[in-house]
């Protein structure tokens, strides 16, 4: 097994998005302004839009699914703690620990950029063995739709009893100045040994500083975990002022609402009659945070980011990965980017995205259904209804979820057969 071929930055999380200095190649400035005009005047979803190889980052959108096991010792702690209370503690902390790899690391080394649209049926597959004594966490993500585009995951470890299912999809926009992307889907994580379910959704994103050169992106709107038991966190994410503040502020509140264990997350205040704030979270997602524990006033640090960089997942060399994973899909024009050869990039780019065309073109043509290999679609009617029973229709896929076909019947309450 090898590492991840990320390397996270061995310095702290700092604020970098004020640097002077454009990271768009100057030879290549022309070039990004004949882009920004072209952005302007595109209508739709820009995962469409073709992107200058000088502004793709050398990975899959894929990748991004990995940074749920950035922590694994933090996925695996779930299970320890003592109570429901507890354990939604413990998800909110690994939760935020997986904000920094997600939506910070590429800029705290060098600038935002566009990942590659990954092709239907991209594989990522690797674990991670430091979990802190508690076996291997596994990891499966696939491409299971290019139009839209969406892409499921699995993370489970099976000795600790705790498993993550879901899928992702992004529908982006230019508004003027600023991409927005909305993150549609959820995951459910998934607690053997108590029976504890907890949904989480996604926030969206801001890329900033685009027009400038020095693209960002910043976390906006809210999120949130409910769990089968009567607990719920709302997170809202914080967008610097105009004058003065800082980026990257979040706040929050884990709410216990035991009599009532399925409460609409958007609405929840400590004003609702049986609802009782129990901790208050506030800090920087991509440094350091603190909860507060309401009636004691008692404060601990949440997660700080600049102690705790991502672990890389542990992945086969990719010699030995199988055709449809992604690293060695784009390892062609990965390794032409790193090299400065954009020319070579885009070819190699461009032969990948024919190839696609042309295989689509042929189960057309021989009326042929394609079929993910690790999950499998299962329609609303044949999920619990309680933990989705507030998930609006942006947070849902099509009526329904993406599920790991060996774990259908585990989180599924009718059989194929109704």
């Amino acid at each position: 097994m090898t590492s991840s071929d990320a390397k996270p930055t061995d310095s702290p999380a700092v604020d970098v998005v004020d640097d002077a200095e454009p990271k768009v190649p100057s030879a290549k400035m022309g070039e990004f302004y004949a882009f920004l005009r072209n952005l302007r005047s595109f209508t739709g979803d820009l995962s469409a839009l073709t992107c200058p190889s000088f502004l793709l980052s050398g990975d899959s959108v894929l990748e991004y699914c990995t940074h749920w096991g950035d922590q694994p010792a933090l996925f695996t702690a779930i299970g320890k703690a003592q109570s429901s209370e507890d354990r939604m503690v413990a998800v909110c902390r690994w939760f935020i620990s997986t904000l920094y790899g997600s939506y910070y690391a590429r800029v705290a080394i060098s600038n935002e950029k566009k990942p590659f649209n990954p092709i239907l049926g991209e594989q990522l597959l690797g674990t991670w063995t430091n979990t802190g004594g508690h076996g291997v966490n596994r990891l499966v993500c696939e491409q299971v739709s290019h139009h839209p585009p969406v892409s499921a995951v699995y993370l489970e470890n099976e000795e600790a009893g705790i498993m993550l299912n879901g899928h992702a999809g992004q529908k982006s926009k230019f508004t003027g100045t600023t991409i927005k992307v909305e993150q549609t889907g959820f995951v459910t994580l998934h607690l053997k040994a108590c029976d504890e379910v907890y949904t989480l959704t996604y926030p969206d994103l801001y890329i900033r500083s685009l027009i400038t050169g020095r693209p960002f992106m910043e976390i906006v709107g809210s999120s949130w975990i409910q769990s089968n038991k009567g607990y719920s966190t709302v997170f809202k994410y914080i967008g610097k002022p105009w004058f003065g503040g800082e980026y990257h502020r979040f706040k929050g509140h884990i709410y216990e609402h035991t009599k009532r264990p399925h409460m609409d997350p958007e609405k929840l205040t400590r004003a609702l009659p049986g609802v009782h704030s129990l901790y208050k979270i506030e800090g920087r997602w991509m440094a350091q945070s603190q909860i507060i524990k309401e009636h004691a006033k008692t404060t601990e640090t949440l997660f700080d980011a600049t102690e705790h960089q991502p672990i890389p997942m542990e992945v086969v060399p990719i010699e030995e990965q199988g055709h449809l994973e992604s690293r060695r899909v784009w390892k062609s024009v990965a390794d032409a980017i790193n090299q400065g050869d954009f020319g070579t990039a885009s070819a190699c780019k461009t032969e990948i995205e024919e190839r696609q065309r042309a295989l689509r073109k042929d189960r057309e043509e021989k009326n042929e259904t394609w079929t993910p290999n690790y999950f499998t679609f299962v329609p609303r009617d044949r999920l619990p209804t309680d933990s989705l029973s507030h998930l609006d229709p942006k947070t849902q896929v099509e009526g329904g979820r993406w599920v790991y076909k060996d774990i259908v019947d585990k989180i599924t309450t009718k059989s194929d057969e109704t």
